[in-house]
């Protein structure tokens, strides 16, 4: 019987590491599919941004339509013939999704219109929610958002001209976006949809448009309403975070945004009252705030939730009362004394702040307060002081000072400081970041190895050594091998931390990794040491041999594991509704944009082109025309008003502002239309400023400096509506 049981456990611990080995080796696999769909929309978004010459206008509306197809087909296909990937199924449909809204910048640059438009984000955001309504799926959940709040962002400041609101507007507008980032926020805390990412994200969004539209000197009297709702609203949620549904992220974030507030307005009381008397005020408000929380940590309870409100308040005073005392004592010694000594203040700050808190163990608020006011004032002596043995100093006294303090929170602090004080070093003895980068990174990695560190620190340090090799990576001017292997060199390097971390089940380590990932592959967009379409063949192949790989251990992947069914097999009729409303809406842009190029009026406009960059459209031209300015609507319009321009041609050939306007059906003056004009519709954009949307026009990847240099006349068609659309641009 023994012996029976001993083979019976052994069989199952054998069965156990065995179905452990081929989970491990099906994560291996999502992870390359993962990499290769984010290398393949990396690659198409590139591709169309480059803007190649190969294709006419319409084989171009063809294959963007075509792309996101394929991956509703793929994503199709895979849900009804291979069970065990499912996932592979609902990551087509999101690259689907992705690569509609890259169409759609197609069309734009194809037509040369909305460059980085709201209506760009609109369009892109319409079916990505109502997939988020009827999958349920997380990412589209987050698309959703982020498409909302980039398509709010680019209606409330475009890019390539700005918009002079009116106070009262640009109040309402922004603190709309907040309140409706605050409700997808509730809504996701309250289970109505499930998405942790929006929950924080939300709620960090209206934390920072409620501190903006709290800032007086911008908003005035809207500032001093929205102070008072927001120590309301920070009042409710501490309440509700810790006695109604206690949530310790949640709790901290609240925290955290609380300190900011009381900062900011300490800060903007202090550009005020710039004088002896607010100082020392200043410095007693950091006293007693620390002297406040001692007494208040007395009386919390040993109750968890209470547990994470003492590390708030001893997090929140010594970020509030370091800035107050620091501030305070410089604007003191600043209006007293006319010559200020930074070798005394780094010496008195010391003996005085940093070497007592190193030494004796105070109450937390105490010492933490002390150390990081000694900490700052010492920075900010070395800084003023060109002599090294300063910067070697501090950085001893911090590495002495993560060595005397307990605290986990304080000695990532302590870590982020070395790091700070390291960089800073290295650039007294070159300011080449070529080096500095690489040796804080190598200094970083080893600390990672270095098991004896907590994780916390081992964390940090993964992430500061991974943002310095990023920043090599973005180095121009240098020798183009040096700039090929930091970039191979990252690419392979975020390919081992993402393998290795799945495959070790090392979560933020995996997450740091994907991070840092689709960082690295979105920032090679505005690199310019090399042009986007051969960006776009190189992202292709890797994507391709990745996707080769892939299906190559797959097929040796010896079980079958059946996930359920995907909601693409679930939800395929309302999808397919979606997909053919995708279809829809760039079938019309393109033939809408078809037919005015081939039937509007013909003007002529003169241009002074600018260069720009589009934020995923390509390069194009920022066009300034004289029909752009028009001085006699100063103080006559608000912002974001439509309006209709009569133009009428010049002796010259060129088609200019013909002294008449219309807005709300009304003109300004009596007008009779000649032979000729043309009536184009604009928006007034506040400074005497007109927008037509023809004020963008995208080039071939590589051609666009010749026409910014050259270019001074535009070809555009005008509909019998008013739309306009640019068709040629020429040098004259």
């Amino acid at each position: 019987m023994t012996y029976i049981r001993c083979v019976k456990t052994i069989s199952r611990k054998c069965l156990f590491d065995k179905g452990g080995l081929e989970m491990a080796q099906l994560r291996l696999i999502r992870t390359g599919y993962l990499m290769a769909i984010s290398l393949l929309l990396a690659g198409i978004s590139y591709f169309f941004a480059s803007n190649w010459q190969g294709f006419d206008r319409e084989e171009k509306v063809v294959f963007s339509v075509s792309i996101f197809i394929i991956f509703y087909l793929v994503s199709f296909i895979v849900s009804k013939l291979l069970e065990r990937h499912l996932f592979l199924s609902r990551w087509t449909m999101v690259a689907g999704a992705v690569s509609f809204g890259i169409s759609v910048g197609l069309i734009g640059q194809i037509y040369n219109s909305h460059a980085d438009s709201y209506w760009l984000f609109l369009i892109w955001l319409l079916p990505a929610l109502i997939f988020s309504i009827v999958t349920k799926y997380q990412p589209f959940y987050i698309m959703s958002f982020i498409l909302a709040n980039l398509a709010f962002a680019f209606y409330y400041d475009p890019q390539g001209y700005s918009i002079d609101w009116v106070p009262w507007k640009e109040f309402i507008l922004l603190f709309s976006a907040a309140i409706v980032n605050l409700l997808l926020a509730s809504f996701a805390a309250k289970g109505i949809f499930h998405s942790p990412v929006i929950k924080y994200m939300g709620l960090i969004i209206f934390h920072l448009y409620s501190l903006y539209l709290g800032i007086v000197h911008e908003f005035h009297g809207f500032g001093w309403f929205m102070n008072a709702l927001y120590i309301v609203l920070l009042t409710l949620s501490f309440y509700y975070f810790l006695k109604v549904n206690p949530h310790k992220g949640l709790v901290f974030l609240t925290g955290t945004a609380s300190a900011v507030f009381i900062v900011m307005k300490g800060l903007e009381l202090m550009s005020e009252f710039y004088q002896e008397f607010f100082f020392f005020i200043l410095l007693g408000a950091a006293v007693l705030l620390v002297a406040g929380s001692v007494w208040l940590l007395k009386y919390i309870s040993s109750h968890p939730m209470n547990r994470v409100l003492r590390n708030m308040i001893i997090m929140s005073v010594t970020f509030i009362a370091t800035i107050f005392a620091v501030a305070a004592i410089f604007g003191i010694t600043t209006l007293i004394f006319s010559d200020i000594n930074f070798a005394i203040w780094f010496f008195l700050s010391l003996i005085i702040l940093a070497a007592p808190s190193l030494y004796f163990k105070w109450t937390p608020p105490i010492r933490y307060t002390m150390l990081s006011t000694g900490y700052a004032i010492m920075f900010l002596s070395s800084s003023f002081n060109d002599k090294v043995f300063y910067q070697v100093f501090l950085l001893a006294v911090l590495i002495l000072g993560m060595w005397r303090v307990s605290s986990i929170g304080m000695r990532v602090f302590h870590y982020l400081l070395i790091n700070a004080e390291a960089f800073i070093l290295l650039n007294q003895w070159t300011h080449e970041f070529r080096w500095i980068g690489l040796i804080i990174f190598v200094l970083n990695l080893s600390c990672y190895f270095l098991r004896k560190m907590e994780k916390q620190i081992r964390w940090t340090a993964i992430v500061l050594g991974l943002s310095n090799f990023l920043g090599l990576t973005m180095l121009e001017n240098i020798p183009s091998a040096l700039y090929f292997l930091y970039n191979i060199g990252f690419f392979v390097l975020m390919i081992v931390i993402i393998y290795i971390s799945k495959r070790n089940k090392m979560h933020i380590e995996w997450c740091i990794g994907w991070i840092f990932w689709f960082i690295f592959l979105a920032n090679k967009y505005y690199d310019l040491a090399w042009n986007l379409f051969n960006k776009s063949l190189s992202l292709l192949i890797m994507g391709i041999i990745f996707l080769a790989f892939s299906i190559y251990f797959d097929r040796k992947y010896p079980e079958k594991v059946r996930e359920g069914v995907s909601f693409v097999q679930k939800k395929g009729l309302p999808i397919l509704v979606v997909v053919l409303l995708q279809i829809g809406l760039i079938s019309y842009q393109a033939a809408s944009n078809e037919n005015l190029l081939r039937s509007g009026s013909y003007i002529r406009l003169s241009i002074e082109p600018m260069e720009l960059r589009s934020f995923m459209q390509g390069d194009y031209l920022h066009i300034n025309y004289n029909i752009n300015t028009i001085p006699e609507l100063q103080n006559k319009l608000q912002a974001k008003r439509k309006i209709q321009v009569v133009l009428r041609k010049d002796l010259d050939g060129y088609w200019k502002y013909a002294g008449y306007y219309q807005h709300d059906g009304n003109w300004n003056k009596p007008y009779e239309k000649e032979a000729g004009d043309v009536i184009i519709n604009g928006t007034y954009v506040g400074w005497e400023n007109i927008e037509y949307g023809i004020e963008k026009y995208f080039l071939a990847d590589d051609i666009q400096r010749v026409f910014s240099n050259g270019a001074n006349t535009a070809y555009v068609r005008v509909s019998e509506n008013g739309n306009a659309i640019i068709y040629k641009l020429t040098k004259e």
